[in-house]
């Protein structure tokens, strides 16, 4: 279809097309007006068909010879611009432009049939033949629509409007929308000459470009309607071509606005989990519903369908950090955190995975319930609006522009919700961090932290058949206790111990002493394995407790810690006045040597023979043990140095050294005076801030201290609990 200028006529009368379709005179209706639309955007269809007839039966003579002609052919070509929705171009209401899908067809055929009477060679071969050529297509692309509205130049009050379709830009240089195949088939077999070794009657296909061309249509109009359908049919003056347009153009209505309104409460909602992946835990309900653009107090005059979407959902193995145990823990895709169930959303068609999920039926609003299957699920809910009259609109986070719901609330995007941060007052928000330096004084910077993340302190444990999440100002010492005792003194270093059964601790491989590890399911911005502590009853001869492995050193480094519960006991006998005491502090010794912490010295030193001083002759008389052990000295600096109440002190030994002591022993290849050490101090409930001799280590003892200041000592300063520190 080609526009030139006075191409297109209006027919006044009944147009007959053919044998059968017969069109009535041009119609143009106005078939509706509006109050609540939108002026800025028309959408509709507009159909172009064009069809082009012919036949002719001639005979020519040229004497002597004879030839007879006889062509028949009909060319029909369809295109529908459809889906299109056409926006103003300016501010006066007067062009509107938009892009439409093009659905095109072409339907075509040629019959031909000529007879000679020549005496030639050549023309008897062709004496008689007929061939028929069938040609059909279709494609779908682009085009373009464009609709005016203005004043008519010779009555100004009357409204002329006019529409124009097109090829989009670029559509001649697509070869993918080749699409017409010509299949010719001839009546019968005749050889083409020597020169080509074709056949006449095989069929030949060909692909030609089918594309659509420029066409317009102009019509009365009424300039307040929301709506016009018409049709005309033109003629293409000197030929049989005709061309029926066809359109029908409305107002859109003026879109709504859908929006996300998440529930109260939504601030501080945190995922819970059931005991497994398998079963459910808590629940968040969200509302989407549709307003007038612009005025959330006006309820939308449209209805819709809506499609909920979880996004960006966690798949983390477990429910949380240490439960279930790894070999029953599943995860991954199969094993979304957040779902959409069936079960709670009995009115929207949930897919298999539970991942969205649409409204059955059209409303103005509808819900969605989300389920959590794990203590650090996270995910995002966005919906979208699928409007009944076509269109879809992508709903926003009410009072703001955000397109997706964070679930649960996460304004920094870490994947923890944001009302478990803000009581901490975190200075980090990245998920990795492990920040823990509470308290102060408790190991140094280079010791911060507990090992664990603070996604992981969020996702949290199980302790005692209960959930907790921990803490990431407060470091935290995970324990095994088989003896039933619990963690003794430990809690004085201000590190706060959590004792976990069996079946809530895992072992993993690996080359470290410890294969003990309580962030077994970890996944999100774990920092790695962190270890626990494992207390066991041992008999210990001639020990009240040993921490097993390569330690002193981070959890990771004690493979066991070891307590001699029947030697504690039978010491605390000794002195009815303490109570427990005994296995209390030896727990907490132990357990801080899993924790880096050292002894105040390592001095002490052991001897087979000392003399004893005799007052009343003066002299010295040699003493050992009977059984050829040993006797033990505390040496100044050594265990039993530096603060009396320390848990990382001895509390007592055979000999301590002393100038004006009534006991000597070689040492060195000399004497070392010193006395009988006495009852042994009551056992340590603190651990110390620095290497002060302090109670029978005072410098201003009589008799001078008895293990003076620490070596090391600051025991508090030595704390790491956390197996990544450097």
């Amino acid at each position: 279809m080609q526009q030139t200028a006075g191409f297109m006529r209006y027919a006044a009368t009944v147009l007959c097309v053919g044998l059968v379709v017969c069109l009535p005179p041009p119609d143009f209706r106005v078939t509706s007006y509006a109050a609540d639309q939108d002026e800025q955007t028309w959408q509709g269809t507009v159909t172009v068909v064009r069809r082009s007839h012919s036949e002719s039966d001639k005979t020519q003579s040229y004497p002597p010879e004879t030839d007879h002609h006889v062509s028949r052919s009909h060319y029909d070509t369809t295109a529908t611009y459809q889906g299109f929705r056409l926006a103003a171009e300016n501010d006066d209401m007067r062009s509107w432009l938009g892009s439409a899908t093009v659905n095109l067809t072409v339907d075509a055929s040629t019959y031909t049939f000529e007879s000679s009477s020549m005496d030639s060679p050549v023309a008897k071969l062709y004496s008689e033949q007929g061939y028929d050529t069938r040609t059909t297509g279709s494609t779908v692309a682009q085009g373009v629509v464009k609709f005016y509205r203005y004043p008519n130049q010779d009555d100004p009050r009357r409204t002329t409007c006019r529409i124009e379709v097109d090829a989009a830009d670029g559509w001649r240089d697509r070869p993918d929308l080749n699409v017409w195949e010509v299949g010719r088939s001839w009546s019968k077999q005749v050889p083409r000459p020597e020169s080509t070794n074709d056949v006449w009657d095989k069929p030949v296909h060909e692909k030609h470009t089918l594309a659509p061309t420029f066409m317009d249509v102009s019509f009365d109009c009424d300039p307040k309607a929301s709506s016009y359908s018409g049709r005309k049919q033109t003629e293409e003056s000197g030929s049989d071509a005709s061309e029926l347009v066809t359109w029908n153009l409305s107002h859109r209505a003026a879109d709504p606005e859908a929006v996300i309104v998440p529930p109260s409460g939504y601030d501080s909602w945190l995922p819970e989990a059931g005991k497994d992946e398998s079963t459910r835990g808590n629940a968040i309900t969200v509302t989407v519903r549709l307003h007038k653009a612009g005025d959330p107090s006006k309820p939308a005059g449209q209805k819709a369908k809506f499609r909920f979407v979880l996004s960006d959902v966690s798949e983390e193995t477990g429910v949380c950090l240490n439960s279930p145990l790894k070999a029953k823990a599943r995860g991954g895709s199969l094993w979304p955190d957040l779902k959409i169930d069936r079960a709670s959303n009995p009115d929207l068609d949930v897919s298999d995975d539970g991942r969205s999920a649409t409204s059955r039926d059209s409303a103005k609003s509808a819900t969605v319930t989300i389920t959590s299957y794990d203590w650090g699920a996270y995910g995002r809910l966005n919906a979208t609006a699928l409007l009944d009259g076509g269109g879809e609109i992508t709903a926003h986070v009410e009072g703001g522009g955000e397109l997706d719901l964070t679930i649960p609330r996460d304004d920094n995007g870490n994947h923890v919700a944001d009302s478990w941060e803000k009581p901490f007052a975190l200075k980090t928000f990245d998920a990795e961090a492990d920040d823990d330096a509470t308290p102060h004084d408790v190991g140094t910077e280079a010791y911060k932290g507990d090992g664990l993340s603070l996604y992981e302190e969020y996702r949290g444990f199980m302790q005692q058949g209960r959930h907790i999440r921990t803490s990431p100002l407060v470091k935290d010492l995970f324990v095994v206790d088989e003896i039933g005792r619990g963690t003794g003194d430990f809690a004085q270093s201000g590190i706060l111990p959590h004792v976990v059964t069996e079946d809530e601790a895992d072992f993993e491989k690996g080359p470290t002493p410890n294969k003990g590890v309580i962030n077994f399911n970890r996944g999100f911005a774990t920092r790695g394995p962190q270890h626990f502590l494992e207390l066991d009853d041992v008999n210990l001869p001639g020990l009240y407790g040993e921490a097993q492995g390569d330690g002193p050193g981070p959890p990771w480094m004690t493979r066991r810690v070891a307590i001699n519960v029947a030697a504690c006991l039978e010491r605390n006998k000794e002195h009815p006045g303490w109570g427990n005491e005994e296995v209390r502090s030896t727990t907490a010794h132990e357990l801080a040597h899993g924790c880096n912490v050292w002894h105040h010295g390592e001095t002490n030193y052991d001897i087979l023979l000392w003399e004893k001083l005799d007052p009343k002759t003066n002299t010295w008389q040699a003493y050992n043990y009977h059984d050829g052990g040993s006797a033990m000295v505390a040496s100044q600096g050594g265990q039993e140095s530096g603060m009396e109440q320390c848990i990382m002190r001895y509390v007592g030994t055979t000999f301590y050294e002393s100038p004006a002591g009534g006991v000597r022993w070689i040492k060195d290849g000399a004497y070392q005076y010193g006395a009988y050490y006495g009852p042994g101090e009551a056992p340590g409930h603190v651990f110390c801030k620095d290497q002060q001799g302090t109670g029978v280590n005072a410098p201003g003892r009589p008799g001078g201290p008895k293990a003076g200041n620490a070596t090391k000592g600051k025991c508090r300063s030595q704390f790491c609990v956390n197996d990544h520190a450097k």
